[in-house]
């Protein structure tokens, strides 16, 4: 288990430094439980070069396995030791998050929790968890909120986002077409400095007034929608967004920028050692990992996790 876990999050992460962090172990002892699984395989499973290693067609293949495998064995490990799940509980989270995010996870939440009763409270209204609205809450903020008991839960990352299907030419056909009209969240808070478009439009070297048409949303889910159906240019966070650039309906037209603020599950300090509140919480960590693994293997962003 030990050759299959350190040569799994070495072809994962494409460096035995890396693996090693991750596994809390040497370098040295990464390479040395790979060579051991390569002598019991009789083939090399990594070519080894000057500047680093790269995994070989045939580990590659062994490591999609292997990956599902592993994952399999931590998943009934996690739900032999978590208690149980049941009964009410009222869940707060932005609509957009509770679009693109987690109701396509819902089904194995439901599917590992038989007996919740789940209520989900999707608004852009923050209700008073200290007054009873709603058991716990999934916020994308800074996490410290007064009174409340904070975990962070997942970073996320921004960038602008195109439609795989371009806005139609404007100007009547002659000469150069203009910029694509910029979607914007009404919603963003002043602390989001990464949803304000001036920097971007640095970036892209484009003049500020270069988009003379602008539409406001009033929450991000929203204007990312508009983005698929071609309607302009976005800023789009991949937590929401991740699903559609995978089907190839969006596309980075600049680099991904890490955001100042992450996802956190929030609740009443007085329950925050609640049987019920810790496994929902296992539970969403679990599915975030998984999540922060995808997007940095098919995306090539990188978000920020819990220690």
């Amino acid at each position: 288990m030990n050759s299959l876990r350190a040569f799994e999050a070495a072809a994962r992460t494409g460096s035995f430094v890396r693996a090693a962090e991750e596994l809390h172990v040497t370098p040295g002892a990464v390479s040395h439980h790979v060579r051991e699984l390569e002598s019991a395989l009789g083939m090399p499973l990594f070519d080894r070069r000057t500047r680093g290693v790269t995994v070989t067609a045939a580990g590659a293949r062994y490591r999609a396995r292997i990956g599902e495998a592993l994952q399999l064995l931590e998943e009934a490990t996690a739900r032999l030791r978590r208690p149980e799940l049941d009964g009410p509980l009222r869940l707060s989270l932005p609509q957009s998050t509770a679009q693109w995010w987690l109701a396509p996870r819902l089904p194995a939440l439901l599917r590992d929790f038989p007996s919740l009763q789940l209520q989900v409270v999707a608004d852009a209204r923050r209700v008073d968890l200290l007054q009873g609205e709603a058991d716990i809450a999934l916020r994308f903020g800074p996490g410290d909120e007064p009174g409340l008991s904070s975990r962070l839960v997942m970073g996320d990352a921004v960038a602008v986002l195109a439609s795989a299907q371009p806005p139609s030419r404007r100007g009547g056909g002659r000469g150069k077409a203009s910029p694509p009209p910029l979607l914007e969240d009404l919603g963003a808070g002043e602390g989001e400095t990464w949803l304000r478009w001036s920097p971007w439009l640095r970036e892209l070297r484009l003049p500020r007034g270069a988009a003379t048409q602008r539409v406001g949303f009033s929450d991000s889910g929203l204007a990312l929608a508009a983005c698929i159906a071609g309607a302009g240019w976005c800023l789009g966070r991949v937590s929401l967004a991740a699903e559609a650039l995978r089907r190839g309906q969006l596309h980075p037209i600049a680099s991904w920028r890490p955001t100042e603020y992450a996802h956190h599950l929030l609740c009443r300090p007085a329950e925050s050692d609640s049987p019920r509140i810790a496994a929902f919480h296992d539970w969403l960590q679990q599915q975030a990992r998984q999540f922060a693994d995808q997007a940095e293997q098919q995306l090539g962003v990188r978000l920020a996790l819990p220690e």
